[in-house]
């Protein structure tokens, strides 16, 4: 074999081998990709939880009303509301018999709040400044599931802060 014949082999068989590997790192470079493409769609959803109703397919079997408190107003708002990891909240206190509560931290869907002031009807404007706590019972199929329903009325939606987002901590006296 003459020595142009040996180099054009050799170069031949550099190529192909730089080729393979090549084709190596393309298919590994593809695999890299999918198994990060699937970590950050995995990583965005749950980040942004949906809210999922915790009832859906229950029917109220039962209504049971627990009492009627006291809102305790903070700075001049009896609740405040916002979101926490996309889903609306209500936080406020109430007291009885001067007993205070603790902080209640409720969904959207346990709870409502009834403007007393645009209603003519003299029992629900004397419940100004209350809360009502129900305890609902849910039925679907065999299975029973019991929740707290909380009606807030207050005199004007100004007396309901809305807090934007919320955070998980419920120490207010921080010594930060």
């Amino acid at each position: 074999m003459s020595y142009d014949k040996y180099k054009k082999y050799n170069n031949k068989i550099f190529k192909n081998n730089k080729n393979n590997k090549n084709n190596g790192k393309t298919k590994r470079n593809i695999i890299i990709t999918i198994v990060v493409s699937i970590i950050v769609i995995a990583f965005i959803i749950v980040m942004n939880p949906t809210h999922i109703e915790a009832l859906e397919g229950y029917t109220e079997i039962k209504e049971q009303l627990i009492g009627t408190y006291d809102l305790v107003p903070e700075d001049g708002y009896y609740a405040g509301t916002g979101t926490l990891n996309g889903i609306v909240h209500a936080r406020f206190e109430a007291q009885k018999d001067g007993k205070l509560s603790d902080t209640v931290d409720v969904t959207k869907k346990f709870f409502e709040v009834v403007n007393t002031q645009n209603t003519l009807d003299a029992n629900i404007k004397a419940l100004n400044g209350k809360v009502k706590t129900y305890k609902r019972t849910y039925k679907k199929g065999t299975d029973i599931k019991t929740h707290f329903y909380y009606v807030l009325y207050v005199d004007n939606s100004s007396k309901v802060k809305a807090c934007g987002t919320l955070d998980t901590d419920n120490d207010d006296d921080s010594d930060d």
